[in-house]
């Protein structure tokens, strides 16, 4: 009978540890922007107006 209550327990328990690590790559890589993943592509992709600047 234990096992029946250990193993969902267990399972909700690696499924939480993996939702922090995935909440925390996410803020990290993609909120905080501590990687540049646009080097690769030139300075066309990177995040910069394209608008003509007004005078």
């Amino acid at each position: 009978m234990q096992s029946f209550i250990a193993a969902p327990l267990n399972s909700l328990d690696i499924a939480l540890l993996l939702f922090v690590i995935a909440v925390g790559l996410n803020i990290i890589f993609g909120v905080l922007n501590v990687i540049n993943f646009n080097f690769a592509h030139g300075p066309s992709t990177c995040w910069a107006p394209t608008s003509p600047t007004r005078r």
